[in-house]
């Protein structure tokens, strides 16, 4: 068994990205320490779009990638998308692109990273790191031999709006067309290893790039899953326009992601200096290679054990399974033939083991919830907590005492040897299932099962419960490449529901692949790992609990804007907090209450609940946080121009209307929203001579950032004649002092909420109401 934990030790070791270089390090290598300086001066605060410190940030790297002796070439654009959740995005974007010409070019290979922020954080990790390592990375391929093919760097804008900037640029043809690789470098946390995550199909001669790299991390599997996640980055409007590539990202410390502490100080040099390896290692590899192809080659299965990338052609994943599943049968016969095995007790553990996949769901989705009513209001809204990580182990050590524990139970009926063929004939099934469904993941189940199946044939067992050198041989053979392919996914958690499901699943897996051994593990002991467990689980608990609290280190995130409604003559505190916090406590005294943000937003009329439709509205808020309820309170009357609204025209069609509206802020917010409330068919829409695809049925909702000073054109198709109102909000950055009023600045113990991107705004709102057609 302590063979077993220092493998586990060793491979999560493995795990650990490479030390960061100094200043001193040669030129011709990546340094973090050099980077650092363009991550300090870029993340100096958050730079949202249409913010002036956005403005800075664009013209600093303009600057950098001249002194580095390139002519970088800004290219300003109106971009949107339509967005499955959330409002429909629109910009202004300005993209920078730089090139390195090479010296007998086959094609260039693109170097890909976002330089906005969200409001609420200054974006050290996300995404000013990666926009930093491709900058040291220019410097020393420029530092080193000239590179034979092109190297294209593309600094995008508006990814945090849903990836404007990368719509924008697939569209300069002029400069992309010669583009035969995209690698795009993106974080989702600030520490751990960076993972090559995601790559196009195809992508044999992409893992050989990878496996190239000095410190390579990666896994098919994780591919797999992500492309059914849903989730997008830059790389993704590229890979639909059918580029070729791979995408790169650090995902620890996810407690920060998106909020003031994404900063700097927390920023990992180590992280930052594999991020820049990659970049390093990438560029002078397709730099230096004859690109082109119609990219239709084999993809192929990999992973990573011991800082090695192995991988093969996913064509041999199918033929790998079934020879495998023979191995298995034919260890399993055998076992039967020689009365090893009872066919009625492989069949009972068989099942058992199937049963017991509801132990983990169960104990994970428990966990959850004791946290969540543990921390209560110091849940994140990421939804974890700062203690998270300690909260993930607690899951992890529940699962692991509790199915360790039913196996002992358990074999008091049936034979371990039993038990554990029974589970080997649940992995099977899995292998083959996955091997069709998701080939990339196939290896998980493919390779632990041929080594589990070769010690099962030879006889190994719980002899008894005394350890004999045999059985102890066997077990470790049995167990080291399962113990290597599973362990990250067990200790990496950080308390959020997927990686704790993740590691509970992982966990099981690794049980079916134990359970002949159980006895030799712990030599004859037989409670000692499931009461280990248990204590680690209540200990982990515990502190979870402890460290989950507020101060000036962990500060609460909390909401506040301000919000006048024209019309009314009313202004209001908003803020979409469960309770107010020390800091929006002051802004709430007068006539205090709840709201649905669907009615301040215009998403829903005033008189409507959050039922039937008014659910649907959900899907098109512009708050990434909350349940849909808000917290407004009186504000001081301040005199605010609302937003102008002129309609072009209206006119009827066979099924319904056609409007077209002119509209400006006219005290020159940069940011504006629209919104039709749900219940009114919206078939389409056309924003500043831009047309996106939509499904919609019932309301609609958008917004401009970046708005010009002469206002935008909107048009929008409805799927009827009936009355409707159109709601019109414009956004600037800071809320306005009054005599009136004063309020405290936030303390260190409070910060702004991530995935609430009108924090400390002023918002004026106007409604325009439009009659039936005909009437």
């Amino acid at each position: 068994m302590l063979l077993l934990i220092l493998a586990g030790a060793i491979v999560a070791r493995g795990q650990r990205p490479p030390a960061a270089l100094g200043i001193d390090a040669p030129a011709t290598d990546f340094s973090a320490a050099r980077a650092m300086h363009d991550v300090a001066a870029i993340a100096k605060a958050p730079h949202p779009v249409a913010s002036p410190e956005h403005d800075r940030v664009r013209d600093y790297l303009f600057a950098r990638l001249k002194e580095l002796g390139l002519n970088p070439e800004a290219r300003t654009a109106r971009s949107g998308v339509h967005k499955m959740r959330g409002p429909e995005a629109f910009a202004i974007v300005t993209n920078i692109f730089a090139r390195i010409p090479g010296r007998k070019s086959t094609g260039a290979v693109m170097l890909v990273a976002h330089y906005d922020s969200v409001p609420s954080s200054p974006g050290a990790g996300d995404d000013s790191a990666s926009v930093a390592a491709i900058l040291e990375a220019l410097r020393a391929v420029r530092a080193g031999p000239p590179l034979q093919n092109d190297a294209l760097v593309v600094l995008t804008d508006g990814e945090e709006l849903g990836l404007l900037g990368a719509v924008a640029a697939t569209n300069a043809s002029s400069l992309v067309k010669d583009v035969r690789v995209v690698l795009n470098f993106e974080m989702r946390g600030d520490r751990g290893p960076s993972i090559m995550f995601q790559t196009s199909r195809s992508n044999s001669w992409l893992i050989e790039a990878l496996a190239s790299a000095p410190f390579p991390h990666g896994a098919s599997s994780a591919d797999a899953n992500y492309q059914r996640l849903g989730n997008d980055t830059d790389l993704t409007m590229f890979l639909a326009r059918g580029f070729a590539g791979m995408n790169f990202a650090a995902g620890g410390g996810v407690v920060r992601y998106h909020t003031a502490l994404d900063d700097v100080q927390h920023l990992s040099r180590d992280t930052l200096q594999h991020q820049g390896s990659y970049v390093l290692a990438m560029t002078r590899y397709f730099g230096a290679m004859r690109l082109g192809g119609d990219g239709s080659g084999p993809s192929d299965v990999y992973f990573v054990i011991g800082g090695h990338l192995f991988h093969y052609s996913e064509r041999l994943a199918l033929p790998l399974a079934i020879l495998v599943a023979l191995i298995v049968a034919g260890a399993i016969g055998g076992g039967i033939r020689d009365r090893r095995f009872s066919l009625g007790g492989v069949a009972a553990g068989a099942f058992a083991y199937a049963g017991v996949l509801v132990v983990p769901i169960v104990e994970v989705a428990v966990a959850l919830i004791a946290m969540r009513h543990a921390t209560g209001w110091e849940m994140l809204p990421q939804g974890t907590t700062y203690g998270g990580t300690y909260f993930g182990v607690a899951s992890s050590a529940l699962v692991t005492a509790s199915l360790w524990g039913g196996g002992e139970l358990l074999s008091r009926s049936t034979a371990l040897q039993n038990l554990g063929a029974g589970a080997l004939c649940v992995s099977t099934v899995l292998m083959l299932v996955s091997v069709v469904a998701l080939p990339g993941a196939s290896y998980l189940l493919t390779w632990p099962l041929l080594f589990a199946a070769v010690a099962l044939g030879a006889g190994s067992g719980a002899s008894n419960g005394h350890l004999t050198v045999r059985p102890a041989l066997l077990a470790i053979l049995a167990l080291l490449p399962t113990t290597a392919l599973f362990t990250p996914a067990t200790v990496d958690t950080d308390g959020t529901a997927l990686t704790a499901m993740l590691a509970a699943v992982s966990i099981w897996l690794m049980f079916g692949f134990a359970i002949p051994y159980l006895d030799v593990l712990t030599n004859g002991i037989k409670w000692l790992i499931p009461s280990a467990a248990a204590t680690i689980a209540v200990a982990a608990f515990i502190i979870g609990i402890a460290a989950s609290r507020f101060d000036g280190t962990q500060p609460r995130p909390d909401t506040i804007c301000y919000l006048l409604d024209s019309d009314a003559g009313q202004a209001t505190w908003l803020s979409v907090d469960s309770r107010p916090d020390r800091f929006t406590a002051q802004f709430f005294h007068d006539h205090v209450r709840g709201e649905l943000l669907a009615h301040l937003t215009g998403l829903a009329e005033p008189d409507d609940d959050i039922t039937g439709d008014i659910a649907a509205a959900g899907a098109h808020s512009f708050s990434g946080i909350g349940d849909g309820r808000a917290i407004v309170g009186n504000a001081p009357l301040v005199k605010l121009s609302p937003p102008e609204l002129v309609v072009r025209s209206d006119q009827t069609t066979a099924d319904g209307r056609t409007i077209a509206i002119h509209l400006r802020s006219t005290r020159g917010a940069p940011i504006i929203w629209l919104s039709v409330p749900a219940g009114i068919s919206v078939r389409g829409s056309r924003v500043d001579n831009m047309s996106l695809k939509n499904a919609r049925l019932t309301g609609w909702s958008g917004w401009y950032w970046n708005v010009p000073p002469g206002g935008i054109e909107v048009e929008l198709q409805l799927g009827s004649r009936q009355a409707f109102a159109l709601t019109a909000i414009d956004q600037s950055w800071g809320m306005p002092t009054t005599p009136s009023f004063f309020w405290r600045a936030r303390s260190a113990e409070q910060m702004p909420a991530p995935f609430f991107d009108f924090d400390s705004a002023t918002l004026v709102r106007r409604t325009m109401q439009f009659a039936p057609a005909g009437f």
